[in-house]
C-alpha cells in the first residue's frame, strides 16, 4: 500500500478533484478501473473494451442522455462518475413533492486510493462541481449501490445520503439481477453541514456517519477492558455490550460487530453464537488451528447476512499491534535470503498458551516464503535434546517461548547467513499498543466478508 501517496490524496482530494467529459480514448482506462480489485465484484468482473464501447459509446456521443465524466485528482485520472435523470424518491404523506432528482453513479478505480477517503471526496466533489452546475434546480440526488457494497454505502452516508428502499435492478442481458439500496440526498437539508471533513492526520470524520454498534466478549479481561475503553473513545463507534465468562450473549446488545478476546476453549462457541445472529466478529483469541478454521468456514457459508444485508465477516488476528504486523511482513520478505532462522517470543507469565499466536503465524509465513524460494530445512546438527532445549518446530521453524514477570508481549526473529545476522524485533510495552489495530478491524470488517486470518490483509500488507 502506498501510504504516503494515499494520505496526500486524502488531504488534497476535496480541493484538487476536477471532472472533464469522458471521451472514447478514456475507455481503456474505464475497463482497467472496472477490473481493479475494489471494483471487480460490483461489475461482474468488468467489461471488455468492446463491451465498454458498446455500452458507453452512445453516452459519449450524446445519443444516450447519461453524462459521463472522468475524475481527476491532481490532474491524474483516478475514476469516473455519471449523472442521469432519476425518478423522485418517495416522501411521507403530506410532505412537499421533490423537484428535479438526479441519479449518480461513480467508480474510484485506483486501488491504492481506496479506504483513504478519496471515494467519499469524489462523490461530494461531483455533486458540488458537476450536478449542481448542470442541474441548478435539483432538490435531490439518488444513488443505488449494490446492497452488499458497504464501502460505497458508507461513502454515501458520509456525504449525507440516507439509505432507503431495497429494490431489484432490471438485469441486462446475460447478467443476474442485483438488489440495490436507494440512497437519497436532500440538497436543501443542510447538505454542506453534513459532508465529511478531512483532518490533517488523513482520517475522514463526520458527525452524520451511522455509528457502528460494538459488543465486547471477554470484557472483564485485561485486553477486553482495554478494548472497551478504546471503543468508547473512538469516533463512529458505540459500545452496546460487555460480556464476561458465563454471561448469556443473547442478541449481543444489537451489535453490528463483536470483538472477541476470551480463551481458546471458549472462543469457537462465542464466534458461532455471533455468526448465527449475523454479527461480524473481530477475534483476538488464540488457538485457531486448521481444524477450527475449517469448521468456521462451514459456519460462515451457512450464516445469515449481517444487519445491512451483506455477508458476515470474521477477522482472526494473532496480533493487532501495527508494529508486530510489520515485523511479520518484514520477516517473511527476508526469509528467502537467509539459511537459518529462529523465532523467540517473550510474554508475561499469565499467558496460558505457547507458542504465542503471533510466533506461530510468523513461523508459518517464514516457512511459506522459504518453500517458495526453494530453500530446504534450516541447518541444525542437534541429535540429542531430551529436554527440548531447541524449542518447538512450527512449519519447520524453531520457535522458543519465554515467560517472565514484567513483560507484556515481545518477539524477535533471528535470521542468519555466513558472517552476518539480521534481527527483527517488536516490543509491546502496554496493551494500548493493540488498540489501533482492533479499531481498524472493527471499522473495516464489513468490507471483508467471509474469513480473514491476519490484520495485514486489511492494511494492504498481504
Amino acid at each position: 500500500m502506498a501510504t504516503g501517496t494515499a494520505n496526500l490524496a486524502v488531504v488534497t482530494a476535496t480541493t484538487d478533484l476536477r471532472f472533464r467529459p469522458l471521451t472514447r480514448s478514456d475507455l481503456p482506462l474505464v475497463v482497467r478501473w472496472q477490473h481493479s480489485e475494489a471494483a471487480r465484484p460490483w461489475f461482474g468482473g468488468g467489461l471488455s473494451l468492446e463491451q465498454a464501447i458498446e455500452r458507453y459509446g452512445p453516452r459519449i456521443d450524446g445519443v444516450d442522455p447519461v453524462r459521463m465524466y472522468v475524475a481527476l485528482l491532481g490532474g491524474r485520472p483516478v475514476g469516473y462518475a455519471q449523472e442521469y435523470a432519476a425518478p423522485p424518491p418517495p416522501v411521507p404523506v403530506g410532505a412537499a413533492l421533490p423537484g428535479e432528482t438526479v441519479g449518480i453513479d461513480y467508480l474510484l478505480g485506483e486501488d491504492e486510493l481506496v479506504d483513504h477517503g478519496v471515494g467519499t471526496a469524489l462523490i461530494g466533489a461531483f455533486i458540488d462541481r458537476v450536478v449542481r452546475r448542470d442541474h441548478p434546480s435539483a432538490t435531490h440526488v439518488v444513488a443505488r449501490p449494490d446492497h452488499r457494497n458497504r464501502r460505497s454505502i458508507r461513502a454515501l452516508e458520509k456525504n449525507g445520503f440516507v439509505a432507503g428502499l431495497w429494490v431489484d435492478s432490471v438485469a441486462r442481458p446475460g447478467e443476474p439481477p442485483v438488489t440495490e439500496i436507494v440512497c437519497t440526498l436532500d440538497l436543501h437539508a443542510g447538505y454542506a453541514d453534513r459532508v465529511s471533513e478531512t483532518s490533517g492526520s488523513g482520517t475522514t470524520r463526520t458527525s452524520q456517519t451511522a455509528e457502528i454498534a460494538v459488543s465486547v466478549i471477554g470484557a472483564a479481561g485485561r485486553m477486553g477492558q482495554e478494548v472497551c475503553r478504546a471503543v468508547e473513545a473512538s469516533d463512529g463507534l458505540r459500545l452496546v455490550g460487555r460480556y464476561g465468562h458465563g454471561d448469556d450473549l443473547g442478541d449481543l446488545g444489537g451489535a453490528d460487530v463483536a470483538v472477541e478476546f476470551s480463551v481458546p476453549d471458549a472462543s469457537p462457541d462465542n464466534v458461532s453464537h455471533c455468526l448465527e445472529r449475523g454479527v461480524h466478529v473481530v477475534v483476538g483469541t488464540t488457538g485457531w488451528d486448521d481444524a477450527r478454521l475449517t469448521t468456521l468456514r462451514r459456519q460462515l457459508d451457512a450464516a445469515p447476512p449481517s444487519r445491512s444485508g451483506a455477508p458476515v465477516g470474521v477477522l482472526i488476528a494473532p496480533n493487532f499491534a501495527i508494529g508486530a504486523i510489520l515485523m511479520m511482513s518484514f520477516a517473511a520478505k527476508a526469509a528467502r535470503f537467509y539459511e537459518s532462522v529462529e523465532v523467540i517470543e517473550l510474554h508475561h507469565p499469565a499467558k496460558v498458551d505457547a507458542p504465542s499466536g503471533t510466533a506461530a503465524r510468523t513461523a508459518r509465513l517464514i516457512g511459506e516464503a522459504r518453500r517458495a524460494a526453494g530453500l530446504g530445512a534450516v541447518p541444525d546438527a542437534t541429535t540429542h535434546d531430551p529436554d527440548g532445549a531447541r524449542g518447538a518446530r512450527v512449519d519447520g521453524i524453531p520457535v522458543h517461548s519465554v515467560r517472565l514477570r514484567g513483560l507484556v508481549a515481545h518477539q524477535e526473529v533471528l535470521l542468519g547467513g555466513v558472517g552476518e545476522m539480521l534481527t527483527i524485533r517488536h516490543d509491546s510495552f502496554d496493551r494500548s499498543s493493540f488498540m489501533p489495530g482492533v479499531i481498524e478491524g472493527v471499522r473495516r470488517i464489513a468490507d471483508h466478508p467471509g474469513l480473514t486470518v491476519g490484520l495485514e490483509h486489511y492494511l494492504g500488507l498481504d
